[in-house]
């Protein structure tokens, strides 16, 4: 069991919520987030709850558990069922469409139904199709810095509370055993799932990979925040390792031995050549399934602005079979920017790397890293892409990269070593986006419109259990 179990994350309280207002909730988001703490949770504190856990019922069961829910609705009992790992009844999808035909059928006020599962692409899939628009959809993630903070008893949001929820948001899950087995899961789920649906689950198969192969586009997302290679660079791997133990060094430093040198070395290495290696559609289809897992954020590069209002999500357009931006692998690797979506999995990689010599404090670029990719998957990713100018078209100077939302007309810059905001080049944006520079500790508006915010506080603020659980410009 979970160590945060008598925790109450808020997707709780937004559950409970919605069993007030709507008939049918279903809870998504992507595995080991705690959903089903969550659903343990509910049945505990709310009247007339009922928990069922489907994947340790038999098949038998699955038939009588729907015929309880239907025959419930239909004679308007007060009753709320809570239903855990949806994805395995032995029918998912027309289970819940014949739920979804008890209360089409009559009408309830009373009987509730809150599902949930591991496999939430299908999960919502079937949901849409049973429900059109007549259900709540509440989304989990993983553990936040502010519900962090709430569950340690800390107020003081800071570079220190920081480092520390990155360091410590693994014990809040006590039942996450490596990275290899819940890739595996997320792995035998999906294949389960596609097997199950009545209905084709758009872009959602994973038949070209395996664990290694995802394993090896994750560590792309790491080596991408050392340097952004071209697939040129890919196949130079003395100049790449060169430029990941430089990233490292901090850590590198920190473990103070030649023997975790050379096993930074040997590690890349094997995961530079695999990921070198693995075909083109391989490639698309694992970035594409570890976005819908909820992994990472795929954003567009681009080293001209200009108008990006036509810009799609990346997971679909590389879906896509006509007109798609990414032609071939030199594509992928440039025009694609990859982010691993939380500290979690960005320190579980470090920690392969540097085993029981892993750091007490994360700083230098891995924290800049680190905090970049947070801060991506915390901001919208419908119009925006990365900012990157190319170096031999300008003064020489390698520029810094930097998010852009078109839409709504904003940019962030991420800076936690306080260099000049001159160097970040936000002259070449329209006159009206507001403009965003995260640094370590400066907070104030310069001369030129630059709003300065401490990365960590920005955090904090566009984080669930934050100032804002929206997004808003601070």
């Amino acid at each position: 069991m979970s160590s945060g179990y008598k925790f109450k994350r808020n997707f709780y309280y937004a559950v409970e919520k919605s069993t007030q207002e709507s008939s049918v909730t279903f809870l998504l988001g992507a595995r080991k987030t705690g959903k089903t703490v969550c659903m343990k949770q509910l049945a505990s504190q709310l009247e007339g709850a009922e928990y069922y856990d489907v994947k340790a019922m038999g098949e038998d069961d699955h038939v009588d558990l729907i015929d309880k829910i239907t025959d419930s609705i239909r004679a308007n009992e007060k009753r709320i069922f809570l239903i855990d790992e949806t994805t395995y009844l032995l029918l998912p999808e027309k289970m819940i469409a014949k739920i979804a035909n008890a209360y089409t059928d009559c009408k309830n006020t009373n009987t509730k139904v809150v599902f949930t599962g591991s496999q939430s692409v299908a999960l919502e899939a079937w949901a849409s199709r049973s429900f059109a628009g007549n259900a709540m959809f509440i989304y989990a993630d993983f553990l936040s810095y502010p519900e962090w903070l709430a569950f340690q008893g800390i107020n003081e949001v800071s570079e220190k509370t920081y480092n520390d929820y990155i360091l410590g948001t693994r014990e809040f899950y006590g039942d996450f055993v490596s990275l290899d087995t819940y890739l595996k899961g997320c792995l035998e789920e999906t294949v389960q799932s596609n097997h199950k649906t009545s209905n084709i689950i758009l872009n959602n198969n994973c038949d070209s990979l395996d664990v290694q192969t995802l394993k090896n586009i994750l560590y792309s997302a790491l080596i991408a925040q050392a340097d952004r290679p071209s697939l040129q660079n890919f196949f130079d791997k003395d100049c790449l390792l060169r430029k990941i133990r430089f990233f490292l060094k901090d850590a590198y430093q920190a473990a103070g031995s030649d023997t975790v040198r050379q096993k930074i070395d040997d590690i890349f290495s094997q995961r530079i050549t695999g990921y070198s290696s693995t075909d083109f559609e391989t490639l698309k289809q694992g970035f594409v399934f570890l976005q819908k897992c909820g992994l990472v954020t795929l954003t567009y590069v681009s080293d001209e602005t200009h108008n990006f209002e036509n810009i799609i999500d990346v997971g679909k357009d590389l879906c896509r079979l006509d007109k798609n931006k990414i032609k071939n692998k030199n594509d992928l690797f440039s025009r694609v920017n990859i982010c691993i979506k939380y500290p979690m999995f960005y320190a579980e990689i470090i920690k392969e790397v540097l085993g029981d010599q892993f750091p007490f404090a994360i700083k230098g670029d891995i924290l800049g890293g680190i905090a970049e990719c947070q801060v991506r998957g915390l901001l919208p990713q419908d119009f925006c892409y990365e900012y990157h100018a190319d170096a031999n078209k300008t003064s020489g100077t390698e520029r810094e990269t930097y998010y852009v939302n078109y839409a709504q007309r904003f940019a962030v810059a991420f800076d936690i070593r306080n260099q000049s905001a001159s160097e970040l080049h936000f002259d070449d944006l329209p006159k009206d986006f507001e403009k965003i520079l995260l640094t370590r500790d400066q907070c104030f508006t310069d001369q030129n419109g630059i709003v300065h915010i401490p990365y960590y506080q920005f955090i904090y603020d566009n984080s669930a259990g934050g100032e804002r659980s929206d997004f808003t410009i601070l």
